[in-house]
């Protein structure tokens, strides 16, 4: 992405465009070969969703940076996470998309683009760059069943650490 960045900042600017990182040229680890048809079989039939799930929507909290360090005194900073459940963890590296250049503008913020959130997994969202909000701090998307949907919503200790409260996308 900062490399496409780079370049269409340069096509803005009427400036020479930078070498372009043959990394980035080389599309060979997101594609395959293709295999003779002597060699494909059939795939076994995807899973449906677990029966037990149950449905579930995403709630959307804040948390502002004035309120990280009173959430960071109360959590207990466990340096073990196998007694714990399995979590998914798709991707925690900084993608630091808020700092690439396009010539014309910068990125504000980066958001998730799908419109539905699946069950057990949570979105954590930077701060937003252009933000005139001197306590803007991170967003944390996160599922809840919908039979305890209104009493998450409601909870004290939520609203306490939380921005507003927090805000719901019924997303089944």
């Amino acid at each position: 992405m900062h490399q496409l960045a780079e370049n269409c900042c340069s096509i803005f600017n009427n400036s020479t465009p930078p070498p372009w990182d043959p990394a980035n040229l080389d599309a060979t680890r997101f594609t395959a070969s293709d295999s003779p048809s002597s060699s494909k079989v059939d795939g076994p039939t995807p899973l449906d969703c677990q029966p037990l799930l149950r449905a579930h929507s995403s709630l959307l909290l804040y948390l502002p940076k004035s309120k990280a360090a009173k959430l960071k005194r109360l959590a207990h900073l466990f340096t073990r996470v196998n007694p714990f459940p399995p979590l998914s963890l798709s991707d925690w590296r900084p993608a630091a998309v808020c700092g690439a250049d396009f010539g014309f503008a910068r990125p504000c913020a980066y958001r998730h683009f799908f419109d539905a959130v699946t069950e057990g997994l949570a979105l954590e969202y930077s701060p937003r760059v252009s933000s005139n909000y001197d306590d803007e701090g991170y967003g944390l998307v996160v599922t809840v069943e919908n039979e305890i949907f209104e009493a998450v919503l409601g909870d004290s200790e939520l609203k306490n650490i939380s921005n507003s409260g927090a805000t719901s996308g019924k997303m089944i």
